[in-house]
């Protein structure tokens, strides 16, 4: 991981390049997962752009106010400091702790975190368009790590919530949770032996399918020229500042407790 520096528009237009920085929040998803893969799809599908994606996931990561509250984590003040141009924030697997969730405190925070994106970006000149991610599935599979996490809220809450808060925040959304098998759990093998994390088959998949999602949003392809995918959150309309599309097509971890102390691993 490692800060980018932006050329001067003048300097860009004379190199004929545009230029595209994301940064990509969250827990152990996000830190060593989608985005180093998020990078390859990207530039294979548009290479006349000049892409950087870097990774300011957190292990153990939450967005409720616990000790692994991603607000307080010293890669979330980097990523507020780069001024990216899109933003993605993909969280909730850990606030579905069996010691930490509550739906209000989930709901609370993330909007606390969106609003200080907003208000980060408007105090520097160049607020990013902000992606809010639906979490990956949990497959369980007797390992304890999984069984100390809440498949319920995972598998049937964060769904429902996080599409409707985006909706109600006016940012973007996209859905991990379909793309990676959804409720009935179709693609054991994108995940890791634990149920919880994310193989390589998974990250790379989650990085394509988010990938068709940030080119549509920079108008590199069209809705009509992306594979059909489930990606996308119910309300596409939440997308914020989208160009029309112009032109050619082309994925550390949780909180874990034994007895009533809670460690994290990564």
């Amino acid at each position: 991981m490692g800060l980018t520096v932006t050329l001067p528009a003048k300097e860009q237009a004379e190199l004929g390049s545009k230029f595209v920085t994301i940064a990509c929040c969250g827990d152990s998803h996000t830190r060593g997962g989608y985005p180093q893969e998020l990078q390859k799809a990207l530039q294979r599908a548009e290479s006349s752009t000049t892409w950087k994606v870097l990774d300011f996931g957190a292990c153990g990561a939450t967005a409720s106010k616990t000790p692994r509250a991603y607000a307080k984590s010293p890669v979330f003040k980097q990523a507020l400091a780069i001024q990216a141009d899109v933003l993605t924030l993909l969280l909730g697997t850990n606030d579905a702790h069996k010691v930490f969730w509550s739906e209000s405190d989930f709901v609370e925070n993330m909007t606390n975190l969106v609003k200080q994106i907003q208000e980060n970006g408007a105090a520097r000149g160049r607020a990013p368009s902000i992606f809010l991610g639906v979490p990956p599935p949990l497959y369980h599979k007797g390992h304890f790590m999984a069984s100390l996490l809440r498949q319920n809220v995972i598998n049937r809450e964060l769904p429902r919530i996080i599409p409707q808060l985006a909706e109600e925040l006016g940012v973007g959304c996209f859905d991990a949770f379909s793309a990676l098998g959804g409720p009935k759990l179709q693609m054991p093998n994108s995940m890791s032996p634990d149920g919880v994390h994310l193989n390589q088959v998974g990250r790379r998949l989650l990085a394509e399918k988010l990938a068709e999602q940030v080119l549509i949003h920079q108008g590199l392809l069209s809705p009509e020229e992306a594979p059909d995918s489930p990606m996308s959150c119910s309300s596409e309309s939440t997308m914020e500042h989208s160009p029309p599309a112009r032109r050619r097509r082309m994925t550390c971890n949780h909180s874990v407790t034994r007895s009533r102390a809670v460690r994290q691993t990564c």
